[in-house]
């Protein structure tokens, strides 16, 4: 547990200020566009002094290939796109070389930035990451490398080399990309990598096998990689679906909790604010990404339950008689009946029926005391608790955020817990201080 402080304004926390997250952002992009594009202007000319009129040929079908696989992207975040351009850069490197694959990779990344105008920050960035993703590629995979040919593969003697250079490819594209989305939205990486697994380990999975048999085709007939067109656009159309149902699953649910929210001018947006202090007081105790996920998600869909309040009882001025507050005591486990049919929210259903516990047993509506609340709940409850205060209701106007905090601090021990509330003061000082 965290040491208790003396109450004061969240301004005075920190003392020490913290390096703006833009110049990071910045400092990060230009560093990967400087040795990226150093890799690619060292390593391509010695292709260019060498090439022949054949080899002009394949690399212009190669680069024709590599926007193909760009062309139709699939957004898993905000900032954060994946395509199946994955696998052709890994068969180019393999089969050609690293600088081969590095001209294909390039020219594909910069006529998809310049069609769709995503502007010289994001292309320059895009060429510098693909560089060193494909530079580090090509370096395992003949470090590796068994059999004599350069070209020639031979799969049962360089599979180990095969498989070590594509998951290099997958680490370095994957951490270079996510660490600038992580920078952009002001966030943790080890977040972001987190949120992104899944969709990243079935990209993975899906495409390698796909770059050995691009080389191993190509090494019999050029011409017969067309055949792996089909295989690329239905592993292309599978994660698509992949990702679509999850998202719009998920969408769903938050929708139709922001419109119960809604429902009283009073409470819009309450869950999305929650959600966020949440999020904000996870990631302050270092709790495990996947676990700082589920308690967003539990903090978006918490009030959920409150779909079965008649307005009537919801949106009433009056003080409520003992039957109206026992219909609204219902509401986390009408939150719980509803999310834990659905497998994403089978964690957050537990958090979302015991969010209004308290420390000392007087909440409901099971009791629990001290530990045998969820952490989930019990942040969840401070975030509910104080994001209540600071909005304005029927009978008070909104607290000042000093007000609320003190509340918070008054009550640790009683209602909430003095580690997650501790957590939530130091959370919210670091938000002012970055901003």
């Amino acid at each position: 547990m965290q040491t208790v402080r003396k109450r004061q304004s969240p301004s005075f926390l920190h003392k020490q200020p913290l390096v703006p997250n833009q110049y990071l952002f910045h400092l990060y992009l230009w560093s990967v566009v400087l040795v990226g594009w150093g890799i690619l202007l060292c390593i391509v000319p010695s292709l260019l002094t060498d090439l022949t009129p054949a080899l002009a040929i394949q690399l212009l079908i190669w680069c024709v290939i590599s926007f193909l696989g760009e062309f139709k992207s699939i957004r898993i975040a905000l900032e954060h796109e994946i395509t199946v351009a994955f696998a052709i850069h890994i068969a180019a490197a393999i089969y050609f070389g690293t600088a081969f694959a590095l001209v294909v990779a390039a020219v594909g990344s910069i006529l998809i930035d310049m069609i769709g105008r995503r502007g010289f920050k994001k292309l320059f960035f895009n060429v510098g990451q693909y560089s060193i993703s494909v530079w580090a590629t090509g370096f395992v995979f003949f470090a590796l490398k068994q059999s004599g040919s350069h070209t020639h593969l031979n799969l049962e003697q360089d599979f180990l080399a095969i498989l070590a250079s594509c998951l290099a490819y997958f680490i370095f594209n994957w951490v270079l990309v996510l660490t600038i989305v992580a920078l952009a939205a002001r966030t943790r990486l080890r977040n972001v990598l987190s949120n992104h697994f899944r969709a990243q380990i079935f990209h993975f999975a899906a495409l390698t096998p796909i770059a050995i048999l691009l080389v191993l085709l190509y090494d019999q007939n050029p011409l017969s990689i067309i055949l792996l067109a089909l295989p690329l656009l239905m592993t292309h159309n599978s994660l698509t679906q992949y990702v679509m149902v999850i998202e719009q699953a998920r969408e769903s649910i938050e929708l139709l909790s922001d419109t119960i929210d809604e429902r009283d001018r009073y409470t819009a947006s309450h869950s999305k604010r929650v959600a966020e202090y949440a999020r904000m007081i996870a990631e302050e105790m270092g709790l495990k990404t996947r676990n700082i996920e589920e308690i967003y998600m539990a903090g978006r869909v918490h009030d959920l339950g409150k779909i079965a309040i008649p307005d009537a009882i919801l949106l009433k001025n009056g003080c409520l008689t003992n039957e109206e507050l026992a219909v609204i005591k219902a509401h986390p486990k009408t939150s719980f009946f509803l999310l834990s049919r659905i497998k994403m929210y089978e964690q957050a259903a537990k958090l979302a029926l015991h969010h209004h516990e308290r420390l000392d047993g007087k909440g409901y509506p099971t009791g629990l005391k001290e530990e045998s609340i969820p952490l989930g709940s019990r942040i969840l409850a401070v975030a509910d608790s104080y994001d209540a205060m600071t909005t304005d209701r029927p009978y008070r106007q909104a607290l000042s955020q000093e007000q609320a905090l003190s509340e918070l601090e008054r009550h640790k021990g009683t209602q909430f817990d003095p580690e997650v509330v501790e957590a939530f003061l130091s959370a919210l000082a670091r938000k002012e201080v970055q901003n």
